[in-house]
């Protein structure tokens, strides 16, 4: 199993506060099985050739992202802020790659899907519940990497942008 060190910068970008600010919750990973394992390593005919695996937990770096967003955004709540804030968690629903070959060379696709909700701890009311998910692309370097890290910004993009994502928080 090969070993892959994921280091993650959120994309510029993103749209700034506009509204209360939240609290990083919990992320889970729904996938089941190993929780780093990024992709198996398939040869001819789709054996089993190996994997590769982060350096860490999907749910981990999927949460890391997801804070460091928020942080970039100015909607992280810091600690010692407004215990009242809305916490937002996150369900893995899934982490994985394709492989599309062209005519004279190839590109992996990556996906990151998760189910996010925004709840209010006073009120116990759910502000925001959306599966989301991303899609990005390599074609050369560190391709798993790589790939993982344009579908965590097409993520967090359809994430900021999604409807009722910004109202949750007012």
């Amino acid at each position: 199993m090969d070993i892959l060190k994921i280091d993650y910068e959120p994309p510029p970008g993103l749209p700034r506060a506009l509204g209360r600010k939240v609290r990083m919750g919990e992320v889970s990973d729904e996938r089941g099985g190993d929780p780093c394992l990024l992709m198996e390593k398939n040869v001819g005919g789709g054996l089993p050739a190996g994997a590769y695996a982060a350096d860490r937990p999907v749910a981990g770096i999927v949460k890391d992202a997801l804070s460091a967003a928020l942080s970039a955004s100015g909607l992280l709540a810091g600690e010692g802020e407004d215990k009242n804030a809305p916490v937002l968690s996150a369900q893995v629903t899934a982490c994985g790659f394709g492989v599309m070959v062209g005519f004279s060379r190839c590109m992996l696709r990556g996906r990151v899907a998760a189910r996010v909700r925004i709840e209010d701890p006073p009120t116990g009311k759910t502000l925001f519940d959306r599966e989301v998910e991303g899609h990005g692309g390599a074609g050369a370097g560190s391709l798993v990497q790589q790939a993982l890290c344009a579908a965590l910004d097409d993520f967090l993009r359809k994430l900021f942008q999604s409807p009722g994502f910004a109202a949750s928080r007012d």
